[in-house]
Parts: structure tokens; sequence; C-alpha cells
């Protein structure tokens, strides 16, 4: 199922263990970011810390997580930031999933608004790749699948981390 850390966390421990016996295997949720500067361009309703709690939250029920991080979030203004503030709290979770998708401004929202007035840079295809650099650069002791398996990102990746870590 799919999960919002500011929902997440309106949950117990016990809660979540209920459901893990109910049969709940997998929470997908949309941290996009670990930078508290982005997460409050983008209105995500919740901070670092707040994201931080809810996915400790459900490492600690066993019940499997999947993050994602959007390539590009931050603009150009916040990249640099974003991809090393966004590992830094993968690394605090160590989910079992990290998913990359990049950005895609869409239509009649406030993100396209300000790329349309300019006031938000969207990353080109190089910065895109180099902030993926700089964010697997910063991954340091998880143990994860890393999958960069969606149409919006520019190359396919399946790794596990730590093993293939150094080779991708």
């Amino acid at each position: 199922m799919y999960g919002s850390a500011q929902y997440i966390n309106l949950k117990s421990l016990d809660e979540f263990i209920k459901l893990k016996k109910a049969g709940l295997t997998r929470i997908h949720c949309e941290m996009e970011s670990g930078d508290n500067n982005v997460l409050k361009l983008m209105n995500k309703g919740f901070t670092k810390e707040g994201m931080s709690k809810a996915g400790n939250l459900i490492k600690r029920s066993n019940i499997e997580l999947s993050l994602y991080y959007i390539v590009g979030l931050g603009g150009t203004d916040l990249s640099e930031q974003h991809a090393i503030n966004s590992a830094k709290l993968m690394n605090e979770i160590n989910p079992d999933f990290i998913r990359l998708r990049t950005l895609i401004p869409f239509k009649n929202t406030s993100l396209y608004k300000l790329y349309i007035e300019n006031n938000f840079k969207i990353l080109n295809a190089h910065e895109a790749l180099k902030e993926t650099k700089l964010f697997v650069k910063t991954l340091d002791n998880i143990d994860s699948h890393f999958l960069s398996d969606h149409m919006s990102n520019y190359c396919n990746v399946n790794e596990k981390f730590p093993e293939d870590k150094k080779r991708f």
C-alpha cells in the first residue's frame, strides 16, 4: 500500500504490527526529499524529522518500506542539499527499497506555475545525473534494493546496496 509520513505518524507500532499480521507486506512512501527547504517548497505536509519517525516506525514493525526520491525536486538552486540531505535521511531509515523518479512538473500545479514564471529551474539531463551521483555517493551503511525503474528516469537501474554501490 501507499502511505504518507503525515498519516503513518498517526498510527502506533502496535497498529502496524496488527496490519503486518493481517497480511500487509510493504508500504510505498513518497519521501521525495530529505531536505526541509525542499519539503516546504513542495508543501509536502511533513519534515525530514517526521519522515524519519514514519520510516523507522514501519521498519520496526517488520513491514517492507519502499521510499521514493525525486531527482531534481530542489531545482537547480537546491539540488546539492536535496541530494545530500535525502541520502542522509535514507541512511537513517535504511529502507528495503530506494526508488528514483525524475521530476516532471505537471500543468495546473503550484510547481508548474513557479517553473513557468521562471522561479524554479528544472535540471537538465546532465545535472540530473550529477545529482543522482551525489545522492548515491552519500548513501552509506544501507541494505537496500536501488531501483531507477520509471519512464521519467534517464537510465534503468536495478542494484543492491551495499554490494553493488562501487560498481554502480
